[in-house]
């Protein structure tokens, strides 16, 4: 949610760079830390590392960036209890470099050889998305298809897989506020293409900075960010969690820091 709109906020302000450096989750007491990501950069402002800690225990690491022409790869370890775990290697392939457009990324396992995931995009003249595809260990598992552009609304269908055969499709529609600023206020999940199971609504203020989150299931509220509070270059907001329409927690988040 937030992570997808740094951006956006920040458009209208004159910074270097529109990079995120620290995220991070208080428990209720508005004290504790229970989580924090933090990262890297080269003086390109290209990401060279990137760390995410769960109640101060070191959890995953990105690590050992390179870059050559179009592609990307890199090696992100995963600890549980603070002891690694698994590595894996991640290969980014773009389209091109100053549009970010990304056409491949192959995730390797431990040995950095065998294939374990993949997934593709496709994209139009104009840049525009046009198809998806995910696979595992070879065999498709999931695609998005059939992209409409109208204006400021997209839908497109998403189709799952199952040991290579299809068992449920879904209909997406996003409609934006702002074709330039690309703000997400709307999002419809259907399976007869009519029927809505899952919704998104965002609010904006008139700088374009969000103010306001809310996730629907089924027509009922699950989650919601708000209280947002703008301080340079870092973000305050609470998130609020609801079960049966009834509030079970809330997180402060803070330390959106941009470099």
């Amino acid at each position: 949610m937030i992570f997808s709109q740094v951006a956006n906020t920040f458009a209208n302000q004159t910074f270097d760079w529109i990079q995120m450096t620290q995220w991070i989750q208080y428990a209720e007491d508005d004290v504790t830390e229970t989580f924090s990501w933090e990262a890297d950069f080269d003086d390109d402002g290209r990401i060279i590392g990137a760390r995410i800690y769960l109640d101060g225990t070191l959890s995953s690491q990105s690590r050992d960036y390179q870059y050559t022409e179009l592609t990307l790869t890199f090696w992100t370890d995963f600890y549980l209890k603070g002891n690694l775990s698994s590595s894996t290697k991640f290969q980014n392939t773009y389209l091109d470099k100053n549009q970010k457009q990304t056409t491949q990324n192959i995730t390797y396992a431990a040995d950095g050889v065998t294939e374990a995931g993949r997934t593709e995009t496709d994209y139009d003249n104009d840049g525009r998305e046009t198809g998806y595809r995910l696979y595992s260990n070879g065999t498709l598992s999931h695609q998005r298809s059939d992209y409409q552009y109208d204006g400021r609304t997209i839908t497109y269908w998403q189709d799952f897989y199952s040991g290579g055969n299809l068992f449920s499709s879904h209909k997406f529609q996003i409609t934006y506020s702002d074709k330039n600023w690309v703000q997400q206020t709307r999002q419809i999940q259907s399976l007869d293409g009519v029927t809505e199971t899952f919704r998104i609504e965002t609010d904006y203020d008139n700088d374009g900075r969000e103010t306001g989150y809310r996730q629907y299931s089924n027509g009922t509220l699950s989650t919601q960010y708000r209280d947002y509070q703008y301080d340079g270059r870092t973000i305050i907001c609470w998130m609020d969690s609801y079960s049966g329409g009834n509030v079970t927690s809330s997180s402060k988040y803070c330390g959106l820091t941009l470099q």
